[in-house]
């Protein structure tokens, strides 16, 4: 008897904590893996108390109460998954382009892996920054401006055969960072020496490099990734493109190259006040 109401005592605290836990669930996506892994452990418990077959058997046996408990929380975790992706991920309009879509759909349809077409974006980056210093000219900048384009192209796509195609990998995070990373820095710097001032490309590469570093501690600690700028990597490559086409302009006529030295000043400049508004922001957020 001793046996059969402690047994019952048992499986009452159990499901009392269960619930409790996917109250908080409902509520917290950051306590996530944690209730999960508590839940997880309320199931093996409770299949434990349902082997005890000839010392107790309640009618409203805990094992497939608990297991309905389990299987809600974890539709909880693949929906909370699905809004983390999409609140993660940077807007960009032309998503809903038909060409892009179109392209995606192709490239999901091969054997091509969205980190295959991460690391196409430094081979185009490479591109560029090669055309603008062996080039110094009219003809290398527009080359860069196309080459930078691609590499834009190549980060749209990317997440789009990733998610929208369905391939999805677990390192795929670090190819949606890494090459961006690496990408951004070979043409800030060749930036920086192509106007005879490699300190400032280099400047302009670490203070890139920060702005994606301060996002990214936002997510760490459980925020939504701040994508704003105003000197987003989208706008970084939409002044060195502009650069580039106006440059080539200016070189063609006058053979000089200020309005690369006018970006290259913009990049560094407004990258440092991203990295100071993102903080703000976050600091905004960890007080409420």
């Amino acid at each position: 008897m001793a046996r059969l109401l402690a047994g019952h005592l048992h499986q009452h605290v159990i499901l009392s904590n269960a619930k409790d836990l996917l109250s908080r669930l409902s509520q917290n996506r950051s306590f996530m893996e944690f209730t999960l892994e508590r839940l997880e452990g309320f199931r093996m418990t409770s299949k434990s108390l349902h082997s005890w077959k000839g010392e107790f058997d309640p009618p409203n046996c805990i094992a497939p109460r608990t297991q309905a408990i389990y299987n809600r929380a974890t539709q909880y975790k693949e929906i909370a998954s699905m809004a983390s992706n999409e609140e993660n991920r940077r807007p960009i309009q032309a998503r809903s382009a038909a060409w892009a879509q179109g392209m995606a759909q192709w490239l999901a349809s091969r054997n091509i892996s969205p980190n295959q077409i991460s690391v196409a974006s430094i081979f185009f980056a490479a591109l560029g920054a090669a055309a603008l210093l062996l080039m110094p000219n009219a003809m290398g900048m527009i080359a860069c401006a196309i080459a930078i384009q691609a590499r834009l192209i190549c980060n749209l796509l990317d997440g789009m055969v990733a998610i929208e195609g369905g391939k999805k990998s677990s390192v795929g995070q670090l190819y949606n960072e890494f090459p961006d990373r690496i990408a951004d820095s070979i043409l800030i710097v060749a930036l920086g020496y192509a106007i005879d001032m490699p300190w400032l490309g280099w400047f302009g590469a670490l203070a890139a490099a920060l702005t994606a570093y301060v996002r990214v501690f936002g997510g760490a600690l459980g925020l939504a990734q701040d994508f704003r700028g105003p000197m987003a990597k989208q706008h970084r490559m939409a002044v060195m493109t502009i650069a580039c086409v106006v440059g080539a302009i200016e070189w063609y006529f006058f053979s000089t190259r200020y309005v690369l030295m006018v970006a290259a000043w913009v990049i560094a400049i407004a990258s440092l006040v991203t990295c100071i508004t993102r903080t703000i922001a976050i600091a905004r957020q960890l007080n409420k």
